[in-house]
């Protein structure tokens, strides 16, 4: 098949609602030319079963329709068509006037905040002027409750044609004005179907929410993670390069085996784990209960996806319906979801439409209890800004690279997002980029930093700093901060302020020097660790002792167990150089009678020397290194 170069610029997607057998698929085909009815068993029971797909092209624009089912029993299908259209058509019969589904199908259209509604009255070919004005009276009651206006309301007729060009030349001319197109958020696509195809593989269909996809682009498939690669891209019947936003596509990803992907999951092009089972929510419950409970049990209609939930209250045990309140939703599995992203609550058993709600925020933390609720009514915003600077605030510090995924934009918009907020003050950015702090975390935190070293100063006078083990994953990047403004010195494994020293009591000092003099008696051979840890029965003290005679220069670690004060080591190392002036090459046994010292000590020098890069041992000799 030849690949097709060029497209309609643009593209937007329209969805059908309505009671079953109200004439949506006639309408679509009378629009389209195309049979929106894909399976056989469509065909027998005269019923939309599953989503249809048709679309009608002009020269600068595509009009997509989804053709969801009106029946109640597959309401899930049409829930799994909805959540990429830009506006809707509501159709009517003329010969039935508003039914039950009609009902719930405008209930979720509001639900999901579907800003332009049209309502369509068809079959007037089988009803009477009184009755289609019965039925229009009926449809203004109807947005009325809803608190809508009626932008436009049309009649038509799909066996004898009356209306329906006005009708397609108003779907053209509206669909021009939409601005559909998302350059924020990364390329993701909502999978609505999976199937083989023979020679090819796997196949997902979707709508294309944003960016673009191209062949040999790869995408991986959440919630399982999995990658692969695109190998063919179909739209509208024909095979294409790449796919725009907006766009109905089939992805052929043959690296994927049919039961990997599923109905619900994302195919997204960007390094972002959309993965999760909690988000934070604000939702809207309008039926179904008296009074609803907390950790109710629901149907969560979410992108193409229909998953299983526990609602977490956040404001009481019990809220009297009708309500709108913050919670979190607990799901029994794994979904793949995003900030900001409009969903459907529905009844557990038996299934009806209860409410709706957004996502706040895909990935915080759990909350117990009846609080928090502040929290979320801070991150209930509408702009990628507001919701950045929520969970910032909220979390003081956090990883740069999931607050992508919590905020869910492309790396581009993000890298800027975070540029412009620096500047502003609003945000620190610390750790190569990797951290972003509120700027009232990153305050308290330094003072708080400051005063945790000056506590263990006070507490720990002799010791040179406190260990930077004592400092926390998530305290170390300000703590680092710090020490790049010189505020904290980072000396070896320790920290501490920079006009700290370390200090010894009346007694302690007296340690002290006792322990020098101990130490500079014994010349080469002085009291190893065993004989000093019973001369100093405070082992903690012995430690800190021999660590400030290393600090102030009076003593010379040797090894673990043997130090030298620093004059008698100058003294070794004067007389070992003027005996290598006259043999460079030496064994052991050559250089003993320079120092009369016994071999246990006189290997340890020897040892240290070649740690420090004096010398170095070959066979039985020692070399000096030049």
């Amino acid at each position: 098949m030849r690949i097709k170069e060029k497209m309609p610029k643009r593209q937007v997607i329209v969805g059908t609602a309505g009671h079953v057998d109200h004439g949506k698929t006639s309408l679509v085909y009378k629009l389209t030319g195309i049979d929106a009815d894909r399976w056989k068993e469509e065909k027998i029971r005269g019923i939309t079963i599953d989503i249809g797909f048709a679309h009608m092209d002009s020269d600068d624009i595509s009009v997509s329709f989804i053709d969801v089912p009106g029946h109640k029993d597959f309401v899930t299908n049409m829930l799994a068509g909805v959540h990429s259209i830009d506006f809707a058509i509501l159709i009517i019969a003329a010969d039935e006037s508003v039914m039950p589904q009609t009902k719930e199908h405008f209930d979720i259209l509001n639900l999901l905040g579907i800003e332009h509604v049209f309502p369509v009255i068809t079959k007037i070919d089988l009803a009477d002027e009184d009755m289609i004005s019965l039925v229009e009276l009926e449809v203004e009651e109807l947005f009325e409750k809803a608190g809508r206006k009626i932008e436009n309301l049309f009649k038509v007729s799909a066996v004898t044609g009356e209306g329906i060009e006005e009708f397609k030349s108003f779907l053209f001319d509206f669909a021009k004005g939409i601005d559909n197109f998302s350059s924020i958020r990364p390329a993701f696509l909502n999978i609505d179907r999976s199937f083989v195809i023979k020679g090819y593989g796997t196949v997902v269909t979707g709508t294309l929410m944003a960016g673009t996809l191209k062949i040999n682009d790869e995408i991986a498939v959440l919630p399982s993670g999995k990658t692969g690669k695109i190998r063919n891209i179909n739209t509208h019947g024909e095979k294409v390069e790449e796919v725009s936003a907006k766009k109905r596509a089939a992805l052929n990803l043959p690296s994927f085996k049919k039961e990997e992907i599923k109905r619900g999951n994302i195919a997204l092009k960007d390094n972002l784990n959309l993965t999760t089972s909690i988000v934070d929510a604000k939702i809207k419950v309008i039926s179904g209960y008296l009074n609803f409970k907390d950790l109710t049990r629901v149907r969560v209609s979410i992108g193409t996806e229909d998953a299983i939930a526990r609602v977490k209250l956040l404001e009481g045990k019990e809220l009297k319906v009708p309500f709108e309140t913050y919670c979190q939703l607990r799901f029994e599995d794994s979904i793949a979801c995003y900030t900001g992203e409009r969903f459907i609550l529905r009844h557990f058993s038996p299934l009806f439409t209860i409410g709706g709600g957004i996502v706040l925020d895909n990935k915080p933390k759990k909350r117990k209890g009846y609080r928090g609720a502040q929290d979320l009514k801070n991150k209930d915003k509408t702009d990628f800004e507001g919701i950045f600077l929520a969970i910032v605030e909220e979390e003081g510090i956090i990883n740069s690279g999931l607050l992508r995924e919590r905020v869910f934009v492309n790396s581009d918009y993000f890298n800027s997002l975070v540029k412009r907020l620096k500047q502003k003050g609003k945000i620190i950015v610390l750790d190569n980029g990797n951290s972003i702090l509120s700027f009232n975390y990153y305050s308290g935190l330094t003072g708080t930093l400051i005063e945790k070293v000056k506590s263990f100063q006070t507490e720990n006078p002799r010791k040179p700093g406190i260990p930077y083990a004592y400092f926390s994953e998530t305290e170390k990047p300000v703590l680092e901060a710090l020490i790049n403004k010189k505020r904290l010195v980072k000396e070896g494994d320790v920290v501490r302020t920079p006009d700290f020293k370390s200090k010894l009591s009346v007694d302690e000092n007296k340690e002290f020097e006792r322990l020098i003099k101990l130490i500079e008696k014994g010349g080469l051979t002085p009291p190893m660790m065993n004989v000093l840890s019973n001369e100093f029965k405070d082992k903690s003290l012995l430690k800190d002792l021999l660590k400030r005679g290393l600090e102030e220069g009076k003593l010379v670690r040797v090894n673990a167990d043997f130090y030298l004060s620093f004059s008698s080591y100058n003294d070794f190392f004067e007389r070992f150089k003027n005996f290598t002036k006259k043999m460079p090459e030496f064994t052991l046994q050559d250089i003993k009678p320079v120092f009369n010292i016994s071999r246990r000590y006189l290997v340890a020098l020897l040892e240290h020397l070649d740690g420090e890069g004096v010398t170095v041992k070959v066979g039985d000799k020692r070399k000096v290194i030049n």
